[in-house]
């Protein structure tokens, strides 16, 4: 058209379905999967490996994109096998921003409708950047589209760079309150240490030193009351199992066979201790009551 430049934006009618295969390992040759889809009968015209936002890490899923309308072509979401392993398949979610034109690295059109100068984003040259000679990190980048330095074209912080205005049912970017810690949220959801080689008798024994400490400190506060008082109205659960342990040393004193009957049932064959049991009911009359 006469050396004018322009892109072109398809109705949706001719736009490509989309969507994700997952199940095949990251190394996976994307000429092989498109080929295996075309040969159970996919309409397929593109696939692409996915990779993290960031670090641009592959990841072991691919995007799949599918002609609509074409006649005699399966369903693609019917599909259970590629590459001889099986397969799952996922709807495509699109990052959110404005789209960018990998050739022109302009915005709000695709590449593949796009006939404008190609341009790098890190060298401004007119090539693709997947071609740029540059494949270190760039310090003090110019942007090719406002010509300042610090960030490139495909940066938020770009003045140029296309504000997207919120949809309806997504979350408020901006407000504050919502990403705000709360402090009583903090302290009431920070998970308790784990502790190892622990016992159930040291757990009690703590708990019954914490609660000595506290009848101490409440003695401490109430000092101006009788100490006949205090001792009534706060017992001291230490001494209560004192008493406690007194009771059964007398009475394994005073019954010594119960010892010597448990022994036996330790040591003891399945039928022997058949015996010992009936030995043991037959004395129970001198036990008290």
């Amino acid at each position: 058209m006469n050396g004018e430049e322009f892109y072109a934006i398809p109705p949706p009618s001719k736009r490509p379905y989309k969507v994700v295969l997952k199940g095949l390992p990251a190394s996976t040759d994307i000429d092989e999967i498109k080929n295996d889809l075309a040969n159970q009968g996919d309409a397929v015209s593109k696939v692409a490996q996915l990779t993290q936002r960031k670090s641009k890490f592959p990841l072991p899923m691919f995007l799949v994109e599918v002609r609509k309308n074409v006649p005699e072509s399966w369903d693609i979401l019917d599909g259970r096998n590629c590459c001889y392993m099986s397969i799952t398949w996922d709807s495509f979610r699109r990052r959110p921003g404005a789209t960018q034109c990998y050739n022109c690295n302009y915005f709000h059109h695709s590449s593949q409708y796009c006939d404008i100068k190609t341009r790098c984003l890190k060298c401004a040259q007119e090539h693709r950047t997947s071609d740029c000679p540059i494949k270190e990190r760039i310090e003090n980048p110019e942007c090719i589209n406002c010509k300042t330095k610090g960030h490139m074209t495909n940066s938020k912080q770009c003045p140029k760079y296309p504000k997207t205005n919120p949809k309806k049912g997504d979350p408020i970017q901006n407000n504050t309150t919502q990403n705000k810690p709360n402090p009583a949220n903090q302290t009431q959801n920070t998970p308790k240490p784990v502790t190892t080689n622990n016992s159930y008798a040291n757990v009690a024994k703590i708990g019954h030193q914490r609660s000595a400490r506290k009848t101490e400190s409440e003695q401490t506060t109430k000092h101006s009351e009788p100490d006949s008082t205090t001792k009534t109205q706060n017992p001291s659960s230490c001494s209560e199992i004192i008493l406690a342990i007194r009771e059964f040393k007398n009475f394994f004193s005073n019954h010594p066979e119960l010892l010597s009957l448990g022994k036996a049932l330790r040591n003891a064959s399945e039928e022997e201790k058949v015996d010992i049991f009936y030995e043991a009911m037959a004395s129970t009359s001198n036990l008290p009551t």
